[in-house]
């Protein structure tokens, strides 16, 4: 398979990389939907939002909301982590010293836990984004909500993925669409 990688695109995504990995502490929000094919080959989606709060290097909190209405929190103070559904009153908690990114490593794949834009509290994050890039174009600067951004066009192995990250001195991602093949 040949590969297309832009400099203009990857350096884009370094600056938001560093920008991110270097902050204390920052926050996201983020709205996830996904189609689910039903026998009658009509597609429903899916989905939940979510708002993440970090405080490097040891401290996460997770508030999501499924589209059901069903909601959780996740807690992780640098010792134990903790999870709560309070509408099913309900908690769990286990001891899980170390690092943040050993924690959410841990969350995915020993909890198996769907943690969308995870890769976002890396502090490898420009090198977890271009593993395995194919193609990676800069599409140009674009306005959204009112905000300056540069678009970039990934690809890897298995999902095509779209960036929106804003001009200037805080290179914010600002919005992410992901299509997985």
């Amino acid at each position: 398979a040949s590969t297309e990688l832009e400099p203009e695109a990857l350096a884009v995504l370094k600056s938001m990389a560093d920008y991110l990995t270097a902050a204390e502490t920052f926050a996201y929000r983020y709205v996830s939907g996904f189609d689910v094919v039903q026998d009658s080959g009509i597609k429903v989606e899916f989905g939940k939002s979510a708002r993440v709060m970090v405080g490097r290097p040891d401290r996460l909190r997770l508030e999501s909301q499924r589209r059901d209405g069903l909601r959780s929190i996740m807690v992780f103070d640098g010792e134990n982590l903790w999870a709560y559904a309070p509408d099913h009153h309900v908690y769990a908690t286990t001891p899980q010293p170390g690092p943040l990114d050993e924690s959410v490593h841990f969350v995915v794949t020993e909890l198996r836990v769907k943690a969308q834009m995870a890769e976002l509290i890396s502090p490898e994050l420009y090198e977890t984004v271009t593993a395995g890039l194919t193609r990676a174009l800069y599409l140009g600067e674009t306005v959204l909500a009112g905000t300056d951004c540069h678009h970039l066009l990934m690809s890897n192995g298995y999902a095509d993925f779209q960036l929106w990250i804003a001009t200037g001195d805080a290179p914010l991602l600002r919005r992410v669409v992901i299509t997985y093949r």
